[in-house]
């Protein structure tokens, strides 16, 4: 899509700066033109001819092209900057495993009650140091977000009025996720295997630090109570207990560095469509990679009609996320534009 846009603007400005000129050349009178300049005073001349709308469409080509020059160089920054970023979790050494489970027969009981198998089996693995199940996974094409506010707080009727909500991108998981996806807990405690199979247990919650400096900056965030600003459609309660608080970490190569995480026990945020982490005890590439066979035939074991979608380094996947692929697509694009641009616009001079 990129690309096809780019070739159109080509062949657009190709039409624009070259077929006028070609075919106001074709119809030049060079007697006339030379007999109108002898009478002409020089100075007048030399101006009318500086505002020729040859020399404009010059100028504006030239203009264009170190546009052209400036945006590259913008983008190769934020190349350099994003291949440098530190995404606030350790990709290295972090397998995943995508799952769908709404491309199978089973209900949402059956689902969850072999997802919690799989997270068994594969921290079972020797060279397994941490295995957990989330609904989102960083750096995906994914992203799923709520609304949340304190629940002493309401939502105003003015539009005018502060807004008491923060917007977050939400994931339910299973216990052991922090370990699994390299991220720290701060403050409080992890979700209880119960808490992530009853559907009916009490509500929790972990948030990021960030949510929890937006929403409680001036108390302690453990033992807080949020909501949604839209209740659950299912009818469930809609008063959740903050029980711990895990580090920042980002969800793409866009600057999102701002915004809140909330993560919920499985049973709470049940979708069919899942991530399994499985942290080996190295974070050598081979070593991940070469482990893929034998957590493939693990999960064989379990049902051999897994709805297992693909099995991949983490860091592989990061470099494939379309994000990333799009800031790196378009510095070498305008980079190469930019400097074949200008010296065709010069050589009118």
């Amino acid at each position: 899509m990129v690309l096809a846009i780019t070739l159109l603007f080509c062949l657009l400005a190709t039409m624009l700066f070259s077929l006028g000129p070609a075919l106001k050349a074709t119809k030049a009178d060079l007697v006339k033109d030379l007999k109108e300049q002898v009478g002409e005073p020089a100075r007048i001349g030399r101006l009318s001819r500086f505002f020729a709308p040859r020399h404009i469409s010059v100028m504006a080509q030239i203009a264009l092209s170190l546009m052209l020059l400036f945006a590259a160089g913008l983008f190769f920054r934020g190349a350099l900057k994003a291949a440098g970023l530190n995404p606030g979790f350790v990709a290295r050494g972090d397998l995943i495993s995508e799952f769908d489970f709404s491309l199978i027969k089973k209900t949402p009981v059956d689902s969850s009650r072999l997802m919690f198998e799989i997270v068994q089996r594969a921290r079972q693995l020797p060279g397994v140091t941490a295995s957990a199940i989330g609904t989102m996974l960083p750096y995906a094409d994914f992203t799923s977000a709520r609304r949340v506010l304190r629940t002493k707080d309401a939502m105003p009727n003015d539009p005018k009025a502060p807004d008491p909500s923060v917007n977050s991108l939400f994931t339910a998981i299973t216990p052991g996720y922090c370990d699994a996806l390299g991220i720290k807990l701060l403050r409080g405690r992890d979700f209880t295997q119960n808490e992530c199979e009853d559907k009916d247990s009490r509500r929790v919650a972990m948030i990021d630090e960030e949510m929890a400096k937006k929403l409680f900056p001036n108390e302690d965030p453990i033992g807080q109570h949020i909501r949604y600003t839209n209740p659950p459609k299912d009818g469930s309660p809609n008063d959740i207990e903050v029980v711990g608080v895990v580090s920042r970490h980002r969800h793409s190569v866009a600057n999102d560095s701002l915004l809140c995480r909330l993560f919920v026990p499985l049973a709470q945020g049940y979708s069919g469509q899942t991530y399994l982490h499985v942290r080996l005890n190295t974070q050598d590439r081979r070593a991940v990679v070469a482990f893929i066979p034998t957590l493939r035939q693990t999960l064989r074991e379990i049902d051999p009609d897994l709805p297992l979608l693909q099995i991949t380094a983490f860091v592989d996947l990061m470099e494939r996320s379309p994000n990333l692929w799009y800031v790196n697509m378009r510095a070498p694009i305008l980079g190469a534009f930019g400097p074949i641009a200008l010296p065709l616009a010069m050589v009118w001079f």
